[in-house]
């Protein structure tokens, strides 16, 4: 038999812990530092979701003065997708697919690049042929390069390009 609790939960009660809204367990990004509306209306209009005290921290504003941050590192995916052929066309060979990591060849013949993903928290190493050196990396800034002949070592949830 069901007790009154899950029944209450099934038919879409809340308890006082829930957030008032669904949707407020999702994130949006606020396009503003400021904590009242984060830019999402004016500031004498109310928005119909709670703004975070936390916001502000993730705002488009604050990310865009920080290269680290994943709107920055996001921007970079972006412009090297446009920039490299090999990130909108040609073959794509699994290089490895493991529970903790993938790695793949994207594009054909030598402008092909090495997609290379840790999915676990814990470092994993990852093995391509020939010798390549870091394009893109979800951990470190664009301007470093590394020659690595065959095997690279992630970081725990790190993603690199190596070209």
């Amino acid at each position: 038999m069901r007790s009154r609790q899950a029944d209450d939960r099934s038919a879409g009660a809340r308890s006082e812990e829930d957030p008032p809204h669904p949707r407020a367990r999702c994130g949006t990004l606020p396009w503003e530092a400021t904590p009242s509306h984060a830019g999402f209306t004016p500031d004498d209009v109310e928005p119909w979701l709670p703004i975070p005290a936390w916001a502000g921290r993730f705002s488009a504003e604050s990310q865009e003065l920080d290269p680290r941050s994943l709107l920055s590192r996001v921007q970079e995916l972006l412009k090297l997708r446009r920039e490299l052929a090999a990130l909108r066309q040609g073959g794509i060979t699994v290089l490895s697919a493991d529970p903790d990591h993938l790695a793949y060849l994207r594009g054909d013949g030598e402008n092909s690049l090495v997609v290379a993903v840790n999915l676990s928290d814990r470092d994993q190493t990852v093995a391509f042929p020939g010798s390549r050196s870091t394009l893109w990396s979800s951990h470190s800034t664009v301007g470093e390069r590394d020659r690595l002949p065959g095997a690279v070592t992630l970081a725990p949830f790190e993603a690199r390009l190596l070209r």
